[in-house]
C-alpha cells in the first residue's frame, strides 16, 4: 500500500518545473546528483521563503527537487514560489487548504522522488554546502536517518546551538535518545531520512501542529536499522515574533497532547519495551499543560474541566508505567521534581510554577 493510500488522500494537483526519475546512489564514498528531496511547508511566509529556497538551491546537484507545500497561505507566498519556479526547474508547488504542519509535511513526502528526504521550515535556511557534505557520510554508513546540528538565531545573533556528538545506533535507541533528550532533538528539519522509511507507513492521525515532528520521527525511527549523528551545525533556525514557537500561548497549544498521546499509543503497541520512556515523556507534557492553562486565555469553567481531565490521564499513565520508579540520567532535576510534586499535589506544582521559580521547566 502506498503512503497516499495509507493517508486516504488523492494526489494533489501540482505545478512543477521539471521531470525526472528517482535518484540513484553511485557508491559508498560519493553522492550522485539528484538524490535528495527537500520539503518546505509554507504558511504566510512570503517575506522569507525566497531566502530559504535560495539556500537549498545553493547546496549543489545532490538536491533533486524542492517541494513547497503551501498550506492555505493568505499572503503572497504562492506568488513568490511561482516566480521561483520560473528561475529554477526543480521546484514543485502543492497548494492545499490549511491543514497544519503535520499534513503539509506528509503531503510533501507523497510527492518526493528522491532516495532521501528532508524538511526545511520556510522562514529558516541551510548553511552553504551542508547537504553536499553530510549525504556522502550517510551513504557510506548505510544510514536510514542522519541527524545534524542547528543554530538558533535572531536578528543575526546566535541564541543557541545544538551540535550532536558523532554517534550511531539502531532505531529503538534513537527513539529513546529523542524522548529522553539524550543528545537528540525531536525536530524533522535537522534530519535526513531514507525515503523508503515512509513507504507503507500510516500517518492518519488528526494532528495539526506542536510536536507533530516528534510523532513523525517515532514512526520512521521504529523502522530504521541505522541512525547516525554528526557534529555539524548546518541548519539555521530563525526566530521571529509571529512564528508558532514564539507567539503567545493559546488553547491551541493543548494539541501538543494529541501528538504525545499518539506517540505513547504507538510505542505501547509497536515498541512496548520503550513504553515506560514514552509514558514519562507524556506525563511531563500533561503537567506542563496543566500548570500553563491560565496563560492560554481560557475561562475559569474551561480551566476546571480541562484540569480534571489532565489529572485523571496523568494518574492513569503514571500508575500504569510505574513512572515514579524510572528516571532518565539525562532528565533535568527540575523536571524530575515537578513530576514528583505533581503526583502528590497538582495545586502545589502549579503554585510553584506560577511563582516563577521553575519557569519553562518542562519545555
Amino acid at each position: 500500500m502506498s503512503l497516499n493510500e495509507c493517508l486516504g488522500i488523492t494526489t494533489p494537483a501540482v505545478s512543477a518545473g521539471g521531470n525526472g526519475s528517482p535518484g540513484e546512489i553511485d557508491g559508498p564514498e560519493t553522492a550522485r546528483a539528484g538524490i535528495l528531496s527537500v520539503i518546505i511547508p509554507a504558511y504566510n511566509v512570503s517575506a522569507w521563503i525566497e531566502r530559504c529556497v535560495e539556500s537549498i538551491e545553493g547546496q549543489g546537484d545532490v538536491v533533486k527537487e524542492i517541494i513547497v507545500v503551501n498550506d492555505g497561505s493568505e499572503d503572497r507566498t504562492e506568488d513568490v514560489v511561482r516566480r521561483l519556479q520560473d528561475r529554477y526547474e526543480n521546484i514543485t508547488l502543492i497548494n492545499q487548504n490549511n491543514q497544519g504542519l503535520f499534513y503539509a509535511r506528509i503531503h510533501g513526502v507523497c510527492q518526493a522522488l528522491g532516495d532521501y528526504v528532508t524538511f526545511v521550515d520556510a522562514d529558516d535556511y541551510i548553511e552553504s554546502d551542508t547537504y553536499r557534505k553530510i549525504l556522502p557520510v550517510m551513504i557510506e554508513k548505510q544510514a536510514d536517518i542522519l541527524e545534524f546540528g542547528v543554530r538558533k538565531v535572531k536578528d543575526g545573533n546566535v541564541l543557541y546551538e545544538f551540535i550532536p556528538k558523532s554517534s550511531q545506533c539502531n532505531g529503538d535507541e534513537a527513539i529513546r535518545r529523542m524522548l529522553e533528550r539524550d543528545g537528540s532533538i525531536c525536530s524533522n528539519w535537522n534530519k535526513i531520512y531514507r525515503n523508503a522509511l515512509f513507504l507503507n507507513s500510516k500517518f492518519d492521525e488528526n494532528i495539526r501542529m506542536y510536536e507533530e515532528d516528534k510523532l513523525i520521527n517515532v514512526k520512521v525511527m521504529a523502522r530504521a536499522k541505522q541512525v547516525i549523528s554528526i557534529p555539524l551545525a548546518g541548519y539555521v533556525y530563525e526566530t521571529r515574533e509571529e512564528s508558532i514557537t514564539t507567539k503567545a500561548m493559546t488553547k491551541d497549544y493543548l494539541s501538543v497532547l494529541d501528538s504525545n498521546r499518539e506517540i505513547y499509543r504507538f510505542i505501547k503497541k509497536e515498541k512496548p519495551s520503550l513504553s515506560k520512556i514514552a509514558g514519562r515523556d507524556f506525563c511531563a507534557r500533561l503537567v506542563f499543560c496543566f500548570i500553563s492553562l491560565r496563560e492560554m486565555g481560557l475561562k475559569q469553567h474551561e480551566i476546571s474541566v480541562i484540569k480534571k481531565e489532565l489529572k485523571k490521564e496523568f494518574r492513569l499513565i503514571y500508575k500504569r508505567e510505574k513512572t515514579g520508579s524510572y528516571r532518565p540520567e539525562s532528565e533535568s532535576k527540575n523536571r524530575t521534581y515537578m513530576l514528583s510534586l505533581f503526583r502528590l499535589s497538582p495545586a502545589m506544582a502549579e503554585m510553584i510554577y506560577r511563582m516563577g521559580r521553575y519557569f519553562r521547566l518542562l519545555r
